[in-house]
């Protein structure tokens, strides 16, 4: 999230003037955390100015691998508007939406920046006390602390990243 917010902005011959980036914000980083008895997890600050300011407090939270994943409204839409072009009787187009889609909830910070992960979200994640928030360039993702841990130190996951940068030209 290291991007400004505001940029200069050249307004013809009188010069410059100071206007919003248009381009979304970039979110990394992992931010060790607790979930309360009730469900709810505070978000650090770098978090909660990107959900507030750069997806409006509107996101959608779902089931993923073994977490529990924050997608902006746009990002989920694009997700609803292609899934729509599938088959409903396709087994691996329903096993998506049986996954996916319906653990899928809106949601918002309340006002003081925490946000209410439902039971079923966290029962998949395993989402007990110590969590992780992880920022994945436009999502967020929240693992339990001991799950993300294994996930990161517990597999050959370097060499697949590896892979994945040469497929990117770096």
């Amino acid at each position: 999230m290291e991007k400004s917010r505001y940029e200069w902005l050249k307004v013809g011959n009188s010069g410059y003037k100071w206007v919003k980036n248009t381009q979304m914000m970039t979110i990394r980083g992992q931010y060790f955390h607790n979930i309360d008895n009730k469900g709810r997890v505070t978000m650090p600050t770098k978090l909660r100015e990107f959900l507030m300011e750069e997806l409006q407090n509107d996101f959608v939270v779902t089931c993923w691998e073994k977490c529990a994943m924050i997608i902006p409204r746009k990002e989920w839409q694009i997700v609803e508007e292609k899934d729509a072009k599938r088959s409903i009787l396709k087994k691996e187009d329903r096993n998506f939406r049986l996954y996916f889609m319906s653990g899928a909830v809106d949601s918002s910070l309340d006002s003081i920046g925490r946000l209410f992960i439902p039971p079923n979200l966290r029962k998949h994640a395993r989402l007990e006390k110590a969590v992780v928030l992880v920022g994945m360039g436009r999502t967020i993702e929240i693992w339990d602390e001991k799950r993300f841990m294994q996930k990161i130190e517990g597999t050959d996951i370097i060499t697949e990243c590896g892979e994945y940068l040469a497929d990117l030209g770096i």
